[in-house]
Formats: structure tokens, sequence, C-alpha cells
């Protein structure tokens, strides 16, 4: 727990962003004022300037429990480092018995929400097509090509014999893709292709079993990545893909002579010569047109918040498949943003399949709706059901003894009116959400229903988002707080808080946690099998979506060097 900062005389303060106590007072009248910092202000790389006045300057100043000077006009400044996301700033002004009291948060940085350009981009890296190659083998082979292919192969039939089919055998496929620039060359090499069948001569009463078998079938063509009217994105294969197969090495035996001989050139015209054709056909039928999911337009729910998102750009070339979406908070999708596109050899992308570039603005901007609705809706539903284990946290407090036998207690929190959201680099946390003024109270329920104040708090919330392979968990942390009002006398306010700290993290993290985000839901209906005819229906079984790395992300021309993020991630098991 970080230190916390306490006034020197506290009795009780108010709930208004700048928190102010005085005493009574006697002799000269005590005037006190703090000019700078203000409630919620970003502090930027330098530290907090704090200025004020009082009133006479021979009272005593103190910023954060140190002793400042005050000019003959009773004015003082100070510098006090902010090294964290945010400090709670105090001054202290005291006269004989007087005193007054100041306290505010404020940020370290720049506020990011100004600078949300309003869209991500991201990129699919050629070692992404790498490990998709080697899952569309796989892909392709459930398909169940060679059995299809079976089905289609001919049957040849003379006077003196018959050819008939008996099955197709392979090793499994290999497929490469190469991104270029507009199109996705596709490479595909069919293993050890071996044709069964079944020769037999009724006149000659002989029968054995033919082979044919090809060392490589190799398939060449090329994809294209479109985006329909509808916004719906698609693959479309080439029309003018080719296929090469190695010379044919034929297995035959019992037969010979001339017999041998026409049986070899009716397999080879029957069904070497076509199999190209079946080949490419299958493929065409397959995959010539295939519907990736969509529309990439269109308004999202997030927690009571109404996201519109809208695609801006996709395009393709030698260093992946590229896109960018824009995205809209409480309005419409931008149309255009500046944001630059991350690569391969963008740092924290090394081994990486994919990385998309975020601002923290995104979640700033979003924060306000977002907190309001958490706030206001599922926690406020769980205090009431769990005022009462709450308030036995209350009563075991120090000072709680004081309240009164079989007290009944009414609840409630809020996130306060400051907040910051910050990006990380790693994924441990890759993000952090500050609620340096989370205001926390517990009144005394009266018989007439109404409820008299009894403890109110400001707490200080660290709400961080840690990335562990797909999923995104939420953790709290309550690492220190300030008393506004308590009841209780003579108390340890030290310890009130700590107490009440430990009890928040474990009554609300609980219920923070059940927020995550697993991304592997982002994919959708590609759950794998369910989808008869479907050639992506086993996509879902071989993504393996992990967070591998977060890193800032600085273009080459030094713009957007402060806020963006390049998240990098995997999306294929390896």
């Amino acid at each position: 727990m970080r230190k916390l900062f306490w006034p020197i005389a506290a009795l009780s303060f108010g709930c208004s962003s700048d928190y102010n106590v005085k005493s009574s007072r006697t002799g000269a009248e005590l005037e006190f004022e703090v000019f700078t910092p203000v409630y919620g202000e970003f502090m930027g790389d330098g530290p907090a300037l704090v200025t004020g006045r009082v009133s006479p300057p021979q009272a005593a100043v103190l910023v954060e429990g140190e002793l400042v000077d005050v000019d003959a006009d009773g004015f003082f400044s100070v510098e006090v480092p902010v090294d964290h996301a945010y400090r709670w700033l105090e001054v202290e002004a005291a006269l004989d018995t007087q005193s007054d009291s100041w306290r505010t948060a404020v940020f370290s940085g720049i506020d990011p929400a100004p600078g949300w350009p309003g869209g991500i981009t991201a990129r699919l890296h050629p070692s992404g097509f790498d490990a998709l190659g080697v899952a569309a083998g796989a892909l392709i082979d459930g398909t169940g090509w060679a059995q299809q292919l079976e089905a289609q192969l001919p049957a040849y039939e003379t006077d003196w014999f018959a050819i008939r089919p008996v099955g197709v055998f392979n090793d499994p496929t290999e497929v490469v893709l190469e991104p270029r620039d507009g199109d996705i060359g596709v490479s595909a090499a069919l293993r050890n292709v071996k044709l069964e069948y079944e020769i037999a001569s009724d006149p000659l009463g002989l029968s054995t079993e033919l082979s044919v078998a090809f060392g490589t079938i190799a398939i060449e063509t090329a994809l294209n990545v479109t985006v329909d009217s509808a916004g719906l994105l698609w693959l479309e294969l080439s029309d003018e893909g080719s296929i090469a197969l190695d010379d044919p090495d034929f297995v035959i035996t019992v037969f010979e002579g001339w017999l041998l001989e026409a049986i070899t050139d009716a397999v080879l015209n029957y069904v070497v010569e076509p199999l190209g054709d079946l080949l490419l056909g299958y493929v065409g039928d397959q995959f010539g047109t295939i519907e990736l999911g969509g529309p990439l337009a269109g308004e999202t729910d997030l927690l009571g918040v109404t996201m519109s998102f809208a695609l801006q750009d996709l395009y393709t070339e030698v260093q992946g498949i590229g896109i960018d979406l824009g995205l809209g908070i409480g309005a419409p999708a931008p149309t255009s943003f500046g944001v630059p596109t991350p690569n391969e050899d963008t740092p924290g992308a090394e081994g990486s399949h994919a990385t998309v570039a975020v601002h923290e603005g995104v979640i700033q901007v979003a924060m306000g709706d977002l907190l309001v609705g958490i706030f206001e809706g599922e926690l406020a539903g769980y205090l009431d059901l769990a005022a009462p284990i709450l308030g036995g946290l209350v009563e075991a407090l120090p000072g709680g003894e004081q309240a009164p036998d079989g007290v009944s207690w009414c609840l409630d929190i809020g996130p306060g009116d400051a907040y910051l959201a910050r990006l990380h680099e790693g994924t441990a946390p890759i993000a952090s959400i500050y609620l340096p003024d989370m205001q926390f109270t517990v009144d005394r329920k009266l018989a007439d229903g109404t409820c008299s104040p009894w403890l109110s708090t400001s707490l200080a919330a660290e709400i961080d988002l840690v990335a562990v392979g797909s999923s995104i968990s939420i953790d709290l942390n309550v690492p220190e707080g300030h008393i506004v009002s308590y009841a209780a006398t003579g108390v340890d306010e030290e310890a009130v808080v700590a107490g009440l700290a430990t009890g928040i993290e474990g009554a609300l993290g609980g219920l923070l946690g059940s927020f995550g985000i697993d991304l592997a839901d982002l994919l959708g209906g590609l759950t794998g099998g369910d989808t008869e005819g479907d050639p992506l229906a086993g996509l879902g079984d071989i993504l393996a979506i992990e967070v591998t790395n977060s890193k800032k992300f600085v273009a080459e021309d030094g713009s957007w060097d402060d806020g963006l993020y390049a998240v990098s991630l995997k999306l294929f098991a390896e």
C-alpha cells in the first residue's frame, strides 16, 4: 500500500472534489486558498506546481507534511513530483488553534482523450500467413477432398477389361500463403497422392489392383480479399489457377503385352489427363468464394456504451493484410483517421502473427459512460445484495463497535469525477484504469427508512487488465484512501482505510473479475465442424488467440509518439 496522507487536524470533510476542513477560529482569522493545481489536472512530464496564498502570512503552510516558505504577501509555491499515474496532493495551513486543509488528485502525463484518433489499424503479418498456411492444409484435408475426388474418378470399361476406382490416398496437404501487392499467392502441394483402381478382364479371368501415384500435385492460384456493398468480407479465388502433376508412377501386375499397353493408355487418357481439371474444379467449388463475416460496419453495445464501427480501408501488400477500422464512441464512426499500421518489424511484434495499433484514448473516452454503467448497474445491485456482508465488514473496522446494536446499513459507491486509462508495455497488466477518488459511503438506516451518515471515504482504486493467453482478466487493488467523515471517534484512521481497502478488494474484486473478456469469443460462429458444407467450419479448432506483447508504437516520422501501442497477437497454434 502506498503512503497515506492525512491532514494535521482532521475533523469532518466535504464531499467535493477539493476537500477542505476548518476548525473553530480565535484571534486573527485564517484565510487560505490554493490556486493550482486543479482537481483531475494532468501534469505532463513535470511535477505538480502547488501555488496558493495564506493570510496572515505568519501562518504555517505544509505541503505533503513539509513546511514551505511563505512570502510577505502570504503567497507560496512548491513543486511536488508525480511519480505514479496519479497523486493526491495535500496542503495544510495552521494559525494558533485554527487550521485549514485542502487536497486534490492530479494525474501524470497528458490526457489521452484528446489524442484518440477515432480508429484502430491492424495487420496480419507474413508469419501469420505462414501459420495460416499450415492450418489451411489441415483445413483442406478436413473437407474430405480425397473422398470427394474418389467419387468423381471415372470408371472405364471395354470388351476386354474394366477399370473401377477403389480409393484415393495422400499425405497431409501443404499450403503456402504469400501476401503480395494486391492479392495473396496460394501454393498448395498435394503430397504422395495415390489413386487405386481395380483392373478386371472377364474374358481372360484375370483381376488385379492398379495404383497411380504422384509425388506432388502442385496447385498455384491467388486469393483476393474484398468487401461488398453490404460490408461483408469475402475471400475470392482467382479463376486463373494452374496445376502441375509429377509424372505418374504405375504399379500393376498380372497383365502384360498388348493388354497392359491398352490399360496404361486408358488410365492416362481417362484418369490422369482429367485429374487436373477435376482438382481445379473441386478447389473452385469449395473455396472459390468464401464469406469471412461481417458486416464491417454497424453498432454494438459494450456495458451500456454505444460503439459504432466502420471499415475505412482493407489492403493487401507484401507486408501482409492491413485494415483501418473507424470507431465511434457514442457517436458515428469517423470517415477517416491517420494512424500508421504496424508490421512485423514493429518493436514487440517479433514472433507474432498479427499486430493491432491501439490508442489508450479509446478507453479514456469510453470510460465515462462505462463507469456510470458499471457503478450504477451491476455494482449498485451487488451492494444491495451484499449489504449484510459489507455491513459486517464496516462493523469490524476500528470504530465499528460504536455502531448501535442490530443496525442496518445503506451502502453507496461511485467512481468519482476523475479517472484515467493507461496502456502498458507487456501484458501483466496490459492496461490499467485509475479511479483515485472512488467514493464509498456507509450510512445507518433509521427506523423511518432514511439514512444517517456513518462513514464516508474516498478510496483510490486501480483496475488492472491482465492478458493471459486469449483472456483479459480484471484485478482490483485499493492502495490508499482518505476518510471524508466518520461518526465514530477516537479511531486510527489509517487502520480504518487499510481494513476497508482489504474488504473492498475482496468483496468487489470477484464481481469486477466477471467482466473479463475472452478474445476467443470474437471468433463468433467459427466453432468447428457444425456447419455442413462450410469450408471454414473447422477454423475455430485451429485458431488459438494469444496476446503476446504490447509496446509503445512510434511511427517512423515521429508522429503518434504518445498513447499509441502496438498489441501483438498469435492466432494459430504451432
